[in-house]
């Protein structure tokens, strides 16, 4: 039993890689209504009412799916009507977000949502049918899709200016 609280730990604690620096020196604790393990494949799923959370970093779905190499990450997705996720960066205001599906490939850094996918942090707001977050370069691409009637939405708030 051990080895299998391990295991799901590394999947887990590499998928929160892209949180926040103390984020990674929390536990980090897992609820859904059920769980399955393919360790041949290193794949992991979780079904019915998923909450993940690791510091500041908090995930509820309804399935997350891992696949892990050599104890790391290596791709995760995460389904819901909609998943959520919410994170306090270390000195900056809370960002949370949504989408119907938000998938994290490790190999090329990038994490996507899909499905009327949004993502606030300030009062700023950018809303797509896609959202790609590039995560070495914090680049951010966002598209209506081919399906998607509505277009790109974004927000930003105005900033108090030095000195006022």
């Amino acid at each position: 039993m051990r080895n299998k609280g391990l295991l799901i730990a590394a999947w887990l604690a590499a998928f929160a890689a892209f949180a926040q620096a103390g984020d990674s020196e929390a536990p980090l604790q897992v609820r859904s209504d059920d769980w399955e393990a393919d360790r041949a494949r290193d794949i992991a799923v979780f079904r019915g009412n998923v909450t993940i959370e690791k510091g500041s970093l908090r995930i509820e779905a309804d399935e997350v799916r891992l696949r892990t190499r050599d104890g790391e990450v290596q791709e995760g997705t995460i389904i819901g009507h909609p998943a959520r996720f919410t994170q306090q960066p270390e000195g900056r205001e809370l960002v949370e977000g949504e989408a119907e599906r938000i998938e994290y490939d490790a190999a090329n850094g990038i994490v996507i949502l899909t499905g009327r996918a949004w993502v606030r942090q300030q009062g700023d707001e950018i809303r797509s049918e896609t959202i790609r977050y590039h995560i070495d370069d914090q680049r951010v691409t966002a598209t209506s899709g081919e399906r998607a009637r509505e277009r790109v939405q974004i927000t930003i708030q105005p900033r108090e200016q030095a000195g006022q």
